[in-house]
């Protein structure tokens, strides 16, 4: 069952008023109308920012692309799969484009022995590409690498993943 952006709204405005919260994540729009019907996905997002704008917070919504020839280029705004309503009415938007390239190019490496190529190697593991952003000065690329151990993306060429948890041998 599909939920109705006016009852999932509700649900924010209670989790606002009663907890405080102020961010909120749809994942995603193809859970609440059709790919096709670019109307009614319009009517969606044009309700979501009314909610933002009435409450003053932040709502992501998760969209997904079209599909493209291969996956060695990041999506771009005019590459989401539906209305163009979707970008033009967000603040902000951005994509997040994990680099299979040199995944498949490490692993290749490892399992022949092979020294990587300097080129595929010294790539971001993932980027995060600002696309739009309407309230802010910066739209670029923000790259990670991954920690594969921790399962962290590290946002700095040489930065040590973070410890949450202090473990320790004594009792």
């Amino acid at each position: 069952l599909n939920p109705k952006i006016t009852d999932l709204l509700k649900t924010f405005e209670y989790a606002y008023r009663r907890y405080s919260v102020n961010t909120f994540v749809i994942d995603s729009l193809t859970c609440m109308c059709s790919h096709e019907d670019y109307r009614q996905q319009q009517e969606i997002v044009e309700k979501i920012v009314q909610f933002k704008n009435a409450f003053n917070v932040t709502v992501f919504l998760v969209t997904h692309s079209r599909k493209q020839e291969d996956e060695s280029r990041a999506p771009g705004k005019f590459d989401v799969k539906g209305s163009g309503a979707i970008t033009d009415l967000a603040d902000s938007f951005f994509s997040i484009w994990k680099n299979k390239k040199k995944a498949e190019h490490i692993a290749v490496c490892e399992a022949t022995g092979e020294v990587p190529s300097s080129d595929i190697a010294n790539q971001w593991d993932v980027r995060i590409n600002v696309l739009k952003n309407r309230n802010g000065q910066f739209e670029g690329p923000i790259g990670f690498d991954f920690d594969g151990r921790t399962a962290q993306y590290i946002g700095r060429r040489g930065g040590k993943p973070r410890r949450y948890i202090n473990y320790s041998d004594k009792g």
